[in-house]
């Protein structure tokens, strides 16, 4: 399933991912109806034709555990999105819509390929690229928010050999309201740094890569790249470095700053 660009309001992006995952949960249903009974009749087929039964039994298995696989990966997808918006709804403004692109397809896809080669044995290698989540929304206090999540995977001889897992978040706060320019002064922006890097060191795993910069001026963007090799990010560790960002600019807010 892939879906792209479907601006939703509010009260509709719970009900919309809910959906989303019961189209997962009735693709693994069919999954299970259809290679369940296969598995029965070839492991009855062992006693009467053995040949048959252990070949038909042993193909059916592999592409049955395959598929659950793949399935598996795309409702820890649709999980992450649910629980990121959960947290979030709260926080959001209600008149303001919620972007959401979606990509439930699984990371070998040949349009998710960006490298293919092979190893000085001749082994076949490959690079994916898995864009699979792009969330964009607007909080209570006119700050932007958008948050993408991909996956870059390794696979040799037909297996995971590594998975990067990134998280790329980019903050906008309004301009009225924060004085972003003031992320300019190398003293703020050292504290900002330590405060994210702090944030991000009270993950459940140590990130493998974090970085954080501000393009722009007033009314510039924070934009912050993690990387998780061979683990998950969480959506409560988002929230967390989000947390922390907001608190931070609330900190810089001067006397004379104007409301939203």
């Amino acid at each position: 399933m892939v879906v792209k660009h479907e601006k939703l309001p509010l009260d509709r992006v719970a009900r919309r991912l809910e959906e989303v995952d019961e189209s997962v949960r009735r693709d693994a249903h069919k999954a299970a109806m259809l290679f369940v009974p296969l598995l029965v009749v070839f492991a009855v087929s062992c006693v009467i034709v053995p040949p048959v039964g252990m070949i038909g039994g042993l193909f059916t298995g592999v592409f049955y555990w395959t598929k659950r696989g793949k399935l598996a990966r795309a409702r820890a997808k649709v999980e992450f999105a649910r629980e990121l918006h959960g947290l979030l709804e709260d926080e959001l403004h209600p008149r303001k819509a919620v972007m959401l692109d979606f990509d439930l397809r699984h990371y070998d896809e040949t349009v998710k390929r960006v490298w293919a080669g092979r190893s000085s044995a001749g082994n076949a290698k490959y690079k994916y690229s898995d864009k699979w989540l792009h969330y964009r929304a607007i909080l209570a206090d006119g700050t932007r928010v958008e948050v993408v999540r991909q996956a870059g995977v390794k696979v040799k001889k037909g297996h995971v050999v590594k998975e990067k897992r990134r998280l790329l978040l980019s903050l906008t706060p309004h301009p009225g309201r924060y004085a972003m320019e003031r992320l300019k002064d190398e003293r703020l922006g050292r504290r900002l740094r330590a405060r994210l890097s702090a944030a991000v060191g009270a993950f459940h795993n140590d990130p493998e890569e974090f970085h954080a910069r501000v393009d722009g001026g007033g009314g510039g963007t924070l934009r912050l790249k993690v990387t998780q090799e061979d683990a998950p990010i969480l959506p409560g560790e988002v929230l967390a470095i989000m947390e922390e960002v907001v608190r931070f600019l609330q900190e810089l807010r001067g006397p004379g700053a104007r409301a939203a």
